[in-house]
C-alpha cells in the first residue's frame, strides 16, 4: 500500500498495559513494599508502520515494560513522580514520540503484626487491603491527574 492511497489515518497510541511493578526494599529491619499496576501508551508519528509496514519508529511494547522495571528497580517513590519520569523519558529519548498517556494504580499493603512465643519479632508479612489509588499523566506538557478506577 502506498502513501497516495486513500486511507486516512486518525490520530492513535499503543503501548504496554497493566504491566505489575512490586518493589522490596529492604534496607531497614522494617520492609518497605511498593505495588503499582502501570500503563505505558505512546503517541506520534507511526504512520510509516500503519501504512508502510516499516517499524523503525515503533518502541516495542515489551521495551516500555523494561523500561518500568528499570525505573523501578531506581525506585519508584511516588507514582506521580515515577509517571512524568516515564514520560519524560520517552518524549525525551524518541523524537518522534510526541506524547503519551502514562497510568498507574498503587495498591496499599498493611502490616500483619506477629508475636511469636519468646521473642518479640514482628513479622514483614502483609496483606492487601484496600484498593487501588490511580494516577494519570500526560505529554506533552508533563502533567498528572490523580483518578480511581471504577
Amino acid at each position: 500500500m502506498t502513501m497516495s492511497s486513500k486511507i486516512i489515518l486518525g490520530e492513535n497510541q499503543y503501548g504496554k498495559a497493566e504491566v505489575r511493578v512490586v518493589k522490596i526494599t529492604r534496607d531497614t529491619n522494617r520492609h518497605e513494599i511498593e505495588d503499582l499496576n502501570v500503563t505505558s501508551q505512546l503517541r506520534g508519528d507511526f504512520t510509516a508502520a500503519h501504512l508502510e509496514g516499516d517499524n523503525a519508529h515503533v518502541v516495542a511494547t515489551d521495551t516500555q515494560k523494561n523500561t518500568i522495571y528499570a525505573f523501578a528497580r531506581d525506585g519508584v517513590g511516588s507514582p506521580e513522580a515515577f509517571l512524568l519520569r516515564l514520560g519524560e523519558h520517552f518524549t525525551s529519548s524518541f523524537d518522534w514520540v510526541t506524547g503519551g498517556r502514562w497510568e498507574a494504580e498503587s495498591y496499599a499493603w498493611n502490616r500483619i503484626q506477629h508475636t511469636a512465643a519468646n521473642t518479640t519479632t514482628r513479622s514483614s508479612a502483609t496483606a492487601r487491603k484496600s484498593g487501588p489509588q490511580s494516577w494519570s499523566a500526560t505529554a506533552p506538557p508533563p502533567t498528572w491527574s490523580p483518578g480511581s478506577r471504577t
